[in-house]
């Protein structure tokens, strides 16, 4: 009898040891599942961050390529200028020394506002502290970007308003963006869309405004004669009096040249 007992008390433990070591399998494969879930997600979260570095990798090459193209045509054309302007006596033997001086200062000057532009009629924050207002005017300016085109949200760097300030009227904002290559497409896709968002211009030199306001009255004084289908259209960013009709040119007045 006692015997029976003994032997019917190993075979209750045998179960309870054989019943936690299934049930210790069953929670570690529970586990397993949860912890595979887990990496899983994590790998395809990862694998999804490496996707979008990527994508943003080769934005930031694209621009990167076309920035230096920029650079490099221009830096060709201002050494083409200068080789011209070293080649002395033989070229320009009627120019000065001042005028080759001035002729160089209005380079210089063009390269440093040629990432510029100048908004017009733009609402002025109200912040009374400078460096506040400032932050408003670029947030709002990077909104109106976007409405023009999401690729240009961002590129606006820095914002400053123009002269004092005026209790009836919203100073001239100066932009500076990213290159002068965004300043191009900027002013053609403003002009694209209707109505245009910003009034904006490039930001000349004084002698570039002194030029386009000889060239507006000259377009008047035609005008009033009697000559028609006249418009002002920049040629090899030169702007000169040309006809409406040609191909390439607007109709419109050349409001934001």
């Amino acid at each position: 009898m006692s015997c029976r007992s003994s032997d019917n008390g190993q075979y209750s433990i045998k179960e309870d040891i054989r019943s936690m070591f299934s049930d210790l399998r069953s929670e570690m494969r529970e586990e397993a599942d949860v912890t595979r879930k887990e990496l899983g997600d994590l790998i395809s979260g990862l694998s999804s961050k490496i996707d979008s570095c990527i994508e943003k990798y080769e934005v930031l090459n694209t621009r990167m390529n076309e920035l230096k193209v920029d650079f490099e045509s221009k830096f060709k054309v201002l050494g083409d200028r200068v080789d011209s302007f070293e080649s002395g006596p033989r070229s320009f033997g009627h120019l000065s020394k001042l005028d080759i001086e001035s002729n160089f200062a209005e380079l210089e000057d063009r390269r440093r506002r040629a990432s510029n532009v100048i908004v017009y009629d733009f609402p002025e924050s109200n912040a009374t502290d400078k460096i506040e207002a400032m932050r408003e005017d670029l947030a709002n300016l990077n909104h109106s970007l976007a409405m023009i085109s999401p690729e240009f949200e961002g590129l606006a760097q820095r914002v400053s308003r123009l002269g004092a300030r005026r209790p009836d009227a919203s100073r001239p904002l100066k932009v500076v963006l990213d290159s002068p290559s965004t300043v191009t497409k900027l002013l053609v896709a403003n002009r694209s869309v209707r109505p245009q968002v910003l009034s904006v211009s490039s930001d000349k030199t004084p002698m570039q405004r002194e030029l386009l306001a000889e060239l507006r009255t000259e377009l008047k004084r035609r005008v009033e004669k009697g000559e028609r289908d006249l418009t002002i259209k920049y040629l090899n960013g030169v702007p000169n009096i040309v006809s409406s009709t040609m191909p390439g040119s607007s109709n419109r007045p050349p409001k934001n040249c």
